[in-house]
C-alpha cells in the first residue's frame, strides 16, 4: 500500500497544479479508501480534512453536491442519523438553488432524505419528501406514460409502515390507475407485491 499511496500523492500534486478540483476529489477518495482499508486512521483523518477544505473552496456545485451526499451516506451507514440529515440537507439546499448542472440533483436529494426518514421511522417527514420525489418524477413524464404512477409504490409502503390504512390504499388506487399501460412484468410484479403487502399489513386476507 505504501507504493500505491505515494503514487496517489504524486497524482494529487499534479491535479492541484492544473486546478482540477474533480480529479483532486477522486484521488483523495482513493487515498481515503487506502487508509480505511488498512486501518490508518491518521491518513483517514488527514484525507477527510483535505476533502472538506477542497469542498469549501471549490465553485463546482456538482462536486459539492456529490460530496454532501457521500458524507450523508457514510454517516447513515454508521447510524449517525442526525449527522446524515445535516449533510443531506446541505445537498438539498444546493440542489434547490439550481446551481448544479445535473438536473436530477433535487430528485436525488429528496430521495436521500426520504430514505433516511424511513430508516429512522419519521414517516411524516418521509412522506413530505416522497411527495417531492413524485412531483419531480412526474414533471419528466406525461400522464399517459406507463410509469407515471409507479412512484406511488413507495408512498404506499410508507403509509403502510406508519399504520395509516386509508392513505395507504389511496396510494394503491393511484398506483393502479396506469396498470393497463404497464407492459414490463418486473414492474407489474412490484405493483402487485406492494398491494399484497398492504392487504397483509392490515390483516385483509
Amino acid at each position: 500500500f505504501e507504493e500505491s499511496r505515494n503514487r496517489y500523492f504524486q497524482a494529487l500534486v499534479l491535479a492541484k497544479q492544473i486546478g482540477n478540483a474533480k480529479k483532486q476529489m477522486e484521488i483523495l477518495r482513493e487515498i481515503w479508501s487506502i487508509g480505511n482499508s488498512t486501518g490508518d486512521m491518521k491518513l483517514v483523518r488527514s484525507t477527510s480534512a483535505s476533502m472538506d477544505s477542497l469542498i469549501n473552496v471549490t465553485e463546482d456545485a456538482d462536486l459539492r453536491f456529490s460530496y454532501f451526499c457521500q458524507k450523508g451516506d457514510e454517516a447513515k451507514s454508521k447510524g449517525q442519523f442526525l449527522l446524515a440529515e445535516k449533510w443531506y440537507i446541505k445537498g438539498k439546499e444546493l440542489a434547490e438553488k439550481g446551481l448544479t448542472q445535473d438536473k436530477s440533483s433535487k430528485h436525488i436529494a429528496y430521495t436521500k432524505l426520504r430514505g433516511l426518514y424511513i430508516t429512522t421511522k419519521q414517516y411524516d417527514e418521509a412522506i413530505q419528501y416522497d411527495r417531492r420525489v413524485i412531483e419531480n418524477y412526474q414533471k419528466q413524464l406525461t400522464s399517459d406514460d406507463e410509469m407515471y404512477y409507479f412512484p406511488y409504490c413507495t408512498q404506499a409502503d410508507i403509509y403502510r409502515m406508519k399504520g395509516d390504512r386509508n392513505n395507504c390504499f389511496a396510494c394503491i388506487d393511484s398506483l393502479f390507475l396506469g396498470v393497463d399501460k404497464v407492459k414490463e412484468p418486473r414492474e407489474l410484479c412490484v405493483m402487485y407485491l406492494t398491494r399484497a403487502r398492504c392487504h397483509n399489513a392490515f390483516k385483509e386476507y
